[in-house]
């Protein structure tokens, strides 16, 4: 069943997709397989990156039913459920934080930071 929800956020929504149909991958679904349908600018270079990882398919934003349907297929796949899955644990939801951190811990090893 497709549903297209106004006004809530796509990221809360995620969670509640067996497999998300969406123009590019925001990093929002870790864990789930996905379909990409990308329309312009560097949504071709995630959706062929989603192929490569064995995270999800691509598929035209043109594209026919039986198109959907084979990639459906594909995203279905245990393998691919399970890559996915296997891929989330090393993403990083907090990238920002992290990075201050990595920061802050560099400047405390080399003596630095001011206290």
């Amino acid at each position: 069943v497709a549903e297209t929800f106004s006004g809530i956020p796509e990221g809360s929504t995620i969670a509640w997709c067996l497999v998300p149909v969406r123009p590019r991958s925001t990093g929002d679904g870790p864990g789930i397989p996905q379909i990409i349908t990308p329309m312009f600018s560097d949504q071709f270079y995630w959706a062929q990156r989603i192929r490569a990882l064995g995270t999800g398919t691509p598929v035209a934003s043109d594209a026919e039913t039986s198109d959907l349907v084979a990639a459906l297929k594909q995203a279905l796949r245990p393998a691919v459920a399970q890559r996915a899955r296997s891929l989330a644990a090393h993403i990083v939801t907090d990238g920002a934080a992290a990075a201050a951190r990595r920061l802050l811990k560099e400047c405390d090893h080399h003596g630095n930071r001011d206290s």
